[in-house]
């Protein structure tokens, strides 16, 4: 990566996604004991690998140093940093290569789309951590879920211990009506890699505050309150659009998806119709081009079980 994105770093595999490689060769007749170490400097914790390189060998250490969570909350925009890299002989108590770069740190609102693998020359889906972004649990959205439970006709949310179309349709009303969210186009990340495709997107508490989102920022909004009422929600994620879907039942597969650009203008019936129709749309131009990036569906629940992607907040 020659840019990180702060609020997924600590989610990334490094021998997948590393920050680092540095390539160790042994062209003595010993034995050496090496230590390789990177960081960024004020934001990150060292990450250290001590290697044991054989007489003519040759070994890749890949790293990716865990961010200090403190230092990195405050990136709002685009920030420059310096990374630091350095090989120590521990035999000889030396140090023997040493150098320093500068890198990009996006901000903490800045959600990969897809990566370019510089080796192979491919795309790589990044699709997957759109459910780090997807937050239950954080205070905004449980108090906006207390509010679905005034609109919902039996005065509750359960799960699939009920009808998850009418507690969607709660759902969909409070933000219709007590937060009036405003559909408002705005994904620009400053992100200067060509080898990334990336958008800004709004934590659901954000999105919230402003009472404004793009399609994108009020699909995590819905895709996070679902999943606060213990319904399976998914995002939808097209070339140039995104929905948000949930399962009827569970185990089911069988997916409603929905509009969340019409707040202001549709109901929720409207809204389900407009959001089966761009499903449908989708997975037609999917089929007919081979393009499998205009039908990809994200399912949260089996993100968090199967990767390990938990909510940023």
């Amino acid at each position: 990566m020659e840019q990180v994105y702060t609020a997924l770093c600590d989610l990334f595999d490094a021998e997948e996604h590393p920050l680092v490689e540095v390539e160790l060769r042994n062209d003595t007749a010993q034995l050496r004991r090496l230590l390789v170490n990177s960081h960024i400097q004020e934001y990150s914790h060292v990450a250290a690998t001590t290697v044991e390189l054989a007489s003519g060998a040759v070994q890749t250490v890949r790293q990716l140093p865990v961010l200090r969570k403190g230092a990195v909350q405050g990136i709002t925009e685009l920030t420059k940093a310096e990374l630091t890299v350095s090989v120590r002989d521990l035999d000889a108590d030396r140090i023997v290569q040493q150098q320093s770069f500068r890198i990009a740190l996006l901000a903490r609102n800045v959600a990969p789309i897809a990566v370019h693998d510089l080796h192979t020359n491919a795309w790589i889906d990044m699709t997957r951590y759109l459910a780090a972004f997807v937050t239950p649990n954080a205070p905004k959205v449980l108090e906006t879920l207390r509010k679905a439970v005034e609109r919902h006709p039996e005065q509750r949310v359960a799960g699939y211990q009920a009808d998850a179309d009418l507690q969607a349709s709660a759902l969909y009303d409070v933000l219709r009506h007590d937060i009036a969210l405003a559909y408002v186009h705005s994904i620009t990340s400053f992100n200067l890699d060509a080898t990334a495709v990336d958008q800004r997107v709004r934590l659901p508490a954000e999105t919230l505050r402003t009472r404004s989102a793009n399609c994108l920022d009020a699909a995590l909004l819905v895709a996070s309150l679902l999943e606060a009422c213990s319904l399976h929600p998914a995002l939808l994620v097209s070339k140039n659009h995104a929905l948000v879907g949930w399962e009827r039942r569970p185990g089911s597969g069988e997916w409603v998806w929905l509009e969340t650009t019409v707040f202001l203008t549709n109901n929720f019936a409207d809204a389900c119709e407009l959001g089966q129709r761009w499903a449908a749309t989708f997975w037609r131009t999917r089929e007919q081009s081979g393009d499998v990036t205009w039908y990809r569906i994200v399912s949260i629940k089996a993100l968090r079980t199967q990767h390990k992607i938990t909510p940023l907040e």
